[in-house]
């Protein structure tokens, strides 16, 4: 098991999109840690990092378009959630482009 290196995200721009980097700016409190990117399952980076499922979240970018307009949503999803559970249908619920 491998414990997470917290790090100013000022000081890794190369683990972050240029959107994100974008985003945060120069906001000293962001940080990140690099990963082993195999780990791509959410299970399985739980347990390799020590990381319990209710600590941690899988996020789904959504596009809506509506009237010739794109609208992109980052949705937080808990990672103990499955397509079933409540949680799926309150993100999405909130999906761009639906009533």
């Amino acid at each position: 098991m491998t414990e997470l290196d917290w790090q100013p995200a000022a000081g890794l721009p190369d683990l972050l999109a240029l959107p994100v980097r974008s985003a945060i700016g120069s906001a000293g409190d962001v940080k990140v840690a690099p990963i082993d990117a195999t780990l791509a399952d959410t299970a399985a980076f739980c347990a390799e990092y020590e990381v319990p499922l209710s600590a941690s979240a899988n996020c789904v970018v959504v596009l809506g378009r509506r009237a010739g307009q794109e609208t992109y949503a980052a949705v937080m999803v808990l990672a103990g959630c499955r397509r079933t559970g409540r949680c799926w249908w309150t993100a999405r619920s909130r999906r761009p482009g639906r009533s």
